[in-house]
């Protein structure tokens, strides 16, 4: 598995130091997850790891623009690094934070707007947010 991830990583051109092989081993289990800087460091120091906050910032937004992740972001708030690529959308619990993929062809968007001169349309995000009355 650990070669697996090393090979991931080189071939995403990636420089696979330890933080980043660590990081990978915790992000790329196999499980669809939404993960934030905070619980990611969090689980780096489960592993006795002290990276900063912001190298682990820093990292995981390398593996976005390298396209290892997604990158969600609600409200302005913390990004949520989403490790399911494929083209879908979300439901947010504002309640209680939960991030929840659903699958694009399950939302039918009708009609799109002009696009601004010189601008090309590159993908639609819906989030559905949901939560309790009142």
């Amino acid at each position: 598995m650990v070669s697996d991830i090393k090979e991931r990583l080189v071939s995403a051109g990636v420089q696979p130091t330890r933080i980043r092989l660590a990081l990978a081993r915790i992000i790329f289990d196999g499980e669809h997850k939404h993960i934030t800087a905070h619980e990611a460091l969090a689980a780096l120091q489960k592993r006795n790891l002290r990276p900063s906050l912001a190298s682990v910032y820093n990292t995981l937004n390398h593996f976005h623009e390298m396209g290892l992740l997604g990158r969600v972001t609600i409200d302005g708030g913390s990004a949520r690094f989403d490790t399911r690529l494929e083209p879908h959308h979300h439901i947010y619990n504002e309640d209680t934070g939960e991030l929840t993929d659903i699958s694009a062809d399950s939302v039918t968007v009708k009609g799109r707007p002009r696009m601004p001169r010189g601008s090309k349309l590159k993908s639609v995000d819906v989030i559905f947010r949901i939560g309790s009355k009142g």
